[in-house]
């Protein structure tokens, strides 16, 4: 099935696929940026106070996928991997992609949501819940229509307009929501009422949730997004710190050659968790020192491939002609160096970023990850090793994501690798 599919089509069906399946979801936030819009210009002071991250974020994935698929389908031409055949690799890093992208559309829920811990801990995957509504608190901002739409679309890890409950029961003016173990009355003016009785829904949880009443889906895909992070910007990192010193121990050579080469071997003789753990425990934790260590200990890989291909390359007559002709050293690294040494390279940086997910997640479950405030597969598997006999789930999910994950990009790595030899060989 997915042989006969291009990769623009898979992209523009499974974003389209989201907006059917989310379209209450979209449908609000396009409404939060028409008040955005609308407040933007009647109260332009107030409105950036209330315009964070979470509301940026919603708000931009909600343009990107409409405006997505019509991109792809216009230049579905012109970039010609697009109209190749889908295979497993491709489709699995399409969908990685716009979990990546599309987090807020995709989940209910704010990784860090709680609500009734008492009814909501240790449910099992597709379980089922009842929650009852409540009526907002008024808020007092002058931004009116746009403050009631955000709370109502953007999500937050406190509030909640509805509690879960067991079971209720309504005497007199009260309603008594029965919680596992207890009980609790409000007034008939908290609660929301339709035709006479409160208004009740439920919820499924999807992949269930975790001790503490967390969505474990939720989690797994703004999990996947921290990884995802860390591995882009500490390989980004390496491919520049491995392109720099190889080219200038290459290029120079001598005792520029000899300083380089000595330093990437101390490197490479301790295994990189030990710098890791020692450079976090002098700079802390936080998601900036996670991605600098990261990248400053998966250079040398890089180092030794850029420096043996500019070894060789300076042996070839065009370059040498180049250098007569007194080009500068960076038109030679820019025109002649990188465009030969690029597919190595490239392979180098798949297999270093799937390693820097590993290791991310590696450092999450000692407990060095990127800290409280942000979920990692990581750190999912190490809370809920201690609750194995209660919540199978809290392992399998976040273990089976990182095992996906890790599998597509080292396939994805073999692929342009075995497609170099091949082409080396012809």
């Amino acid at each position: 099935m997915l042989a006969r599919l291009k990769i623009w089509m898979v992209i523009v069906l499974l974003l389209l696929s989201l907006i059917v399946v989310r379209f209450q979801l979209v449908g609000d936030s396009i409404k939060l940026l028409y008040f955005f819009f609308v407040s933007l210009f009647s109260n332009p002071k107030e409105i950036w106070t209330q315009f964070d991250f979470s509301t940026f974020d919603l708000l931009t994935s909600v343009l990107l996928i409409f405006a997505l698929p019509l991109i792809v389908y216009r230049i579905r031409y012109k970039w010609k991997f697009l109209n190749r055949s889908v295979s497993l690799v491709p489709f699995s890093i399409i969908v990685i992609t716009i979990v990546f992208i599309f987090a807020p559309v995709i989940t209910d829920y704010h990784p860090n949501f709680q609500n009734s811990l008492k009814v909501t801990r240790f449910l099992s995957p597709l379980q089922t819940v009842k929650k009852v509504f409540l009526h907002e608190n008024q808020n007092n901002s002058n931004l009116g229509e746009f403050s009631v739409q955000k709370k109502k679309v953007v999500r937050s890890a406190v509030g909640g307009s509805f509690i879960y409950f067991d079971n209720l029961t309504v005497k007199g003016d009260s309603v008594i929501v029965f919680q596992t173990g207890s009980s609790k009355a409000f007034s008939k003016e908290k609660i929301i009422f339709e035709n006479g009785k409160p208004k009740v829904g439920s919820k499924i949880f999807l992949l269930g949730t975790d001790e503490l009443g967390r969505d474990i889906f939720s989690r797994i895909i703004y999990g996947a997004r921290i990884s995802i992070v860390i591995g882009v910007f500490s390989v980004l990192l390496s491919l520049l710190l491995g392109i720099l010193f190889g080219f200038i121990a290459g290029y120079y050579g001598g005792y520029y050659d000899l300083v380089m080469s000595r330093i990437t071997d101390m490197f490479m003789t301790v295994p990189s968790i030990f710098f890791v753990i020692m450079a976090l425990a002098f700079f802390g934790n936080s998601l900036i020192s996670i991605i600098v260590v990261l990248g400053f200990s998966g250079w040398m890989g890089l180092f030794k491939i850029v420096k043996g291909e500019i070894v060789l390359i300076k042996k070839k007559d065009y370059f040498i002609t180049s250098k007569k002709l007194k080009l500068p050293v960076k038109n030679l690294l820019l025109k002649e160096i990188l465009p030969v040494m690029i597919i190595p390279v490239v392979v180098n940086v798949v297999f270093q970023f799937s390693n820097v997910i590993l290791a991310e997640s590696s450092l999450s479950y000692l407990g060095l990850g990127s800290g409280l405030n942000y979920p990692s597969w990581g750190s999912m598997i190490l809370s809920g090793q201690h609750y194995m006999a209660k919540g199978w789930w809290l392992i399998a999910f976040p273990g089976f994501a990182l095992i996906i994950t890790l599998l597509t990009f080292n396939l994805f790595g073999e692929k342009i690798k075995s497609y170099y030899n091949q082409t080396d060989n012809t």
